[in-house]
């Protein structure tokens, strides 16, 4: 038996709107990485502040909010299509015969967990070590040691080369799919045995 797909787009529509997509995708890519440009037009000089004290000096913070952004629009979109094509459009087409009809739902969204849940604790596992690394280094070599809660958050907000916490919110992303797509098994009723 053939299940019909679930979107009645014909092909040429479908193509249409993912180059429509990747155009805007692009496009706002481009967009946020020049954020830093509008130095004049942002209030209270927002984009010629940056973060400076005993733990540091980082870039400005436009420059920041361009480069979180873009990872952020960057993985999120790949990220949600990825988590998507993972659940698949077959969702559900378990065997007929099946006593639970959403066994293969539910591996899918399994595995899609999984991989969030994977995702998750590497990416903030790498950043744990990552700060650790840095808070050590700074305090063996800084006269004061006061301000560590400041360096460890400035090295997590400065930390654009490697996309960990944009990773971190793409597996959470992929947690709550997979969250959403299961269904647990029904309870299974124990056959009635006669008496006597």
């Amino acid at each position: 038996m053939q299940i019909p797909p679930a979107t009645s787009c014909s092909p040429v529509s479908q193509r249409f709107l993912r180059i429509v997509g990747l155009v805007l995708w692009g496009t706002a890519l481009g967009g946020i990485l020049q954020v830093h440009h509008l130095s004049g037009t942002l209030p209270f000089g927002w984009s010629r502040h940056t973060i400076c004290g005993p733990w540091g000096c980082g870039p400005p913070l436009a420059a920041l909010v361009s480069y979180h952004g873009f990872w952020l629009i960057l993985l999120l979109p790949i990220g949600w299509l990825t988590g998507k094509a993972w659940l698949g459009d077959e969702v559900g087409r378990a065997s007929i015969d099946s006593p639970d009809k959403n066994v293969g739902e539910n591996c899918k969204a399994r595995r899609l967990r999984l991989g969030g849940l994977v995702l998750v604790v590497s990416s903030l596992s790498l950043l744990v070590g990552i700060v650790a690394v840095d808070a050590a280094r700074w305090l063996a070599t800084s006269p004061t040691h006061s301000y560590l809660i400041q360096r460890v958050l400035f090295r997590v907000v400065t930390l654009v080369d490697l996309p960990l916490i944009p990773l971190a919110i793409v597996g959470a992303l992929w947690l709550w799919q997979g969250r959403r797509r299961y269904h647990p098994p029904h309870p299974r009723q124990p056959a009635v045995q006669p008496l006597g």
